[in-house]
């Protein structure tokens, strides 16, 4: 990646954010991995082309500015554990052997493993954690496996960049504090399904790259996909719709008789923000 600074921002800034990591063939980080395969193969492979401007990663000091906080005052041994898992996988007359690594920020309690996160209060409200309850649930997995750890609690901990003690006071199921904290058990069989599936997204990577063949596409849910609706307004040039439908017939009920006679129907097509906008 190489990286701009269009804004003339201070070099502590620039030095921040800009980052000379590499990828390296057959290793795999298990934040990576939450990634289409599609994606991490552009990534890697025109990762010395793309550019980036360090004015447009602001979240990245949030970030790294909290970890580091926290991990100079964490007890000694108890933070930011590194983990590397080698193994092979077989597929054919095709063997592979590759290494899923794994940083994560907390083990202080045995049996528990924690991460901090800086989210925003959208993730909170939409109680959307699958993507980090899968991360726990790998460093569980590599942890088991590298050092016969058995963890079956994971603890998020995340800290709300934008919250406000006044969207709290009148918005419904907003986070009480700045901190919202996430639990959730972690059993045998979704670590066992977690490595099936990263097994299965590496060796498409794999043999991706040994083939010089592109993935297939991202899913849907991989591209943040935001599906088609039928909004139903009462003017044309309102900006807020009164009610959101997934199908044409459910909007063209709603709005063919009664108080809502006459309503406009727009149709808002489906968008993938992860494409888009990052």
């Amino acid at each position: 990646m190489n990286y701009t600074n269009n804004m003339n921002l201070p070099t502590a800034f620039y030095k921040a954010v800009a980052r000379d990591y590499q990828y390296k063939p057959h290793r795999y980080s298990v934040t990576s991995l939450e990634k289409g395969a599609l994606e991490q193969y552009l990534l890697r492979t025109y990762d010395g082309t793309l550019t980036q401007d360090v004015s447009d990663m602001l979240w990245l000091v949030f970030g790294t500015a909290v970890h580091k906080v926290l991990e100079d005052n964490a007890e000694d041994g108890t933070a930011e554990q590194k983990i590397e898992y080698p193994f092979t996988i077989e597929d054919g007359n095709d063997k592979f052997d590759v290494t899923i690594s794994g940083v994560f920020d907390v083990y202080e309690k045995k049996g528990v493993i924690e991460d901090y996160k800086t989210v925003s209060v959208y993730k909170c409200l939409n109680d959307s954690w699958d993507d980090y309850k899968e991360q726990l649930t790998g460093y569980a997995y590599l942890m088991r496996k590298t050092k016969g750890e058995e963890i079956h609690r994971g603890r998020i901990i995340a800290f709300i960049k934008d919250w406000s003690k006044a969207d709290m006071r009148r918005t419904y199921n907003y986070p009480l504090n700045q901190v919202y904290v996430v639990e959730f058990d972690i059993t045998d069989e979704m670590m066992d399904a977690w490595f099936e599936k990263m097994k299965r997204k590496i060796l498409v990577l794999e043999r991706a790259f040994k083939d010089s063949v592109a993935p297939e596409p991202c899913t849907a849910e991989e591209r943040w996909e935001r599906p088609k609706t039928y909004a139903v307004k009462k003017k044309k040039e309102d900006l807020k719709a009164m009610k959101l439908f997934k199908t044409l017939e459910e909007a063209e009920e709603y709005s063919k008789d009664g108080a809502y006679q006459g309503n406009v129907i727009e149709i808002r097509p489906a968008v993938s923000p992860k494409c888009e906008d990052y």
